[in-house]
Order: C-alpha cells, then structure tokens, then sequence
C-alpha cells in the first residue's frame, strides 16, 4: 500500500508538473514551427536592454547582500568604539556641570543603543535602496515587454519588516569623578574607558554579539522575501521575452518530430493517469526550453 500511494503521488507531481509548462511549452514548439501570426515582437536592441536589466538586479542583489554583510560583521565588533564613546559622554557631563551621579548606566546604555542602531540603520537603508531599485527594473521591463501586470511599490516595502531593536542588559557601574580631570581630559577619558571595560566589557561584547546574530537573521529573510518576489515578476517576464525568439528554422525531419511533440501537448490529458514520463520531455531538453 505504501508502493502504490508513492506511485500515486508521484504520478501527482508530474502532472502537475506537465500542467505548469504544457502552455509556455506549446508557444514555444509552434513558434518554431512558424505557427504563429504576425512577426516578432521585440527587437534586437529590445532584447538586450531587457536582458542587461536583469544582469543589472543580479548585480545589485549581490552587491547589497556583500554591503549587509560587511555592516553586520562591524556590528559585532563594536564593544570597543562603544564603551569609548561612553567614556566620552562622562567626561563631558563631568566638564558640564550635569552627571555627579556615580551611577552612570543609564547614560552608558543609551550611547550604546545610539551606536547599534546606528549601523543597524545603515543596514536597512542599503535594503530600501534594492527594494526600490529592483521596483523600477520591473517596473521599466513590464512596460517594456508591455505586460499585463506591473508590479507595486508596497510589494517592495512591504518585504522589509520592521529592523530588529538592540537590547541591552541592565547595567551597574561605578564611576567616580577623575581628579585627572584637571590635568587633562584625554586621559581621565582613558581612564573612565578602562574602567568600563573591566565592569561591563564582557556584557557589552556579548550585547553586540547577540544583535549581530538578529540582525544577520533579519537580512537574510528580507533578500529572501525581495528575491522571492522579485522572481514572481521577473520569471513571467523572462518566459514571455523567450517565447518571442523561436522561429521556423529547422529540416524538415526536425519539424516533423516537433509537429509530433506538438500535437501530444495539445492533445495531453492531464487527468489521465500514468507511470511513465512522456516522451515530449525529452525534445523539451534537447530544445533547451
């Protein structure tokens, strides 16, 4: 029993799969066999200016996945730079007059919020910009091959959820007002920055770490989710261009055994049930179709 609903569903799977190319696979066959009214719609310079726009948004889906990585990997390694530009902030509220407070963690968790966002920032403007840029390929191909749905802009926005937020752990610090403060404020910055370091260094680490980690997530589903829909658009798109290169070249075997294929495609029943693979695939192969 189980034999038989393998076989069940496999033969499932074919016709479903014989369903979903039957059609571009007969425009095609009987535009090789010069079956078809009117002459080529596209031309030449058409053609490549389709094609050189598809190579462009391969281009560009690469090109951003590298930049991402690039910012996200930077993400990870910015405890350093943060508890820097913490140390910084305290010395300047020393100078101020307006941070006494011994306990300057609040302080310190919003530079470091400030800072993570800010590269995570960077990140998804980088998205928004191949969002938008594959939005306009589309756009400019549809109307070019005169298609009869363009896409939208908000199929575009909407692929990019909301970027993930850095949390950070509450924090405890000591500091206390440098008296090197008065000698010179680099080095009471110097000193505040070691401190930091040796009470919150390993936190602030594994902080950047772990937004890193939901940052990397976030990116890859979002190039996922513009791939994807891009693909929804760009894939008809490709089959329509395709379906207008054909012509009634060939010998007149060649036309005959098409003729044959052609035929069993129109007359295919899709309902019927079979074991077997039929035999126009393999001409679809050899047609590179």
């Amino acid at each position: 029993m189980l034999i038989e609903r393998h076989q069940q569903l496999a033969e499932q799977s074919i016709r479903r799969k014989i369903g979903g190319l039957r059609e571009p696979v007969i425009a095609r066959l009987q535009r090789r066999l010069g079956q078809t009214q009117g002459k080529l719609v596209y031309s030449s310079a058409q053609r490549q200016s389709v094609e050189a726009d598809l190579r462009q948004a391969i281009a560009q889906f690469e090109t951003t996945r590298i930049t991402c990585q690039q910012l996200i990997d930077e993400i990870g390694q910015l405890s350093p730079v943060a508890i820097a530009r913490a140390a910084s902030e305290i010395v300047d509220g020393w100078l101020s007059g307006h941070a006494r407070t011994p306990d300057p963690s609040n302080l310190i968790k919003s530079v470091l919020i400030q800072i993570g966002t800010a590269k995570g920032t960077g990140l998804q403007t980088q998205l928004n910009t191949l969002a938008e840029s594959l939005f306009q390929i589309l756009t400019n191909l549809g109307q070019t091959l005169e298609a009869e749905t363009l896409p939208t802009k908000e199929e575009f926005t909407h692929c990019i959820r909301e970027m993930p937020q850095m949390d950070i752990a509450t924090l405890h610090v000591g500091v206390r007002r440098s008296f090197l403060l008065l000698l010179n404020k680099q080095i009471a910055e110097y000193q505040v920055e070691k401190s930091l370091q040796q009470q919150i260094g390993n936190t602030v680490t594994e902080a950047f770490r772990t937004y890193k980690k939901l940052l990397q997530l976030w990116t890859t589903k979002t190039l996922s989710n513009l791939q994807h829909q891009f693909d929804n658009y760009a894939e008809p798109y490709r089959v329509k261009l395709e379906q207008e290169r054909g012509d009634g070249s060939g010998n007149e075997s060649d036309k005959a055994v098409l003729q044959q294929d052609l035929d069993t495609l129109i007359h295919w029943n899709l309902s019927a049930k079979t074991s077997t693979t039929p035999y126009y695939q393999t001409q679809v192969e050899r047609l590179n179709v």
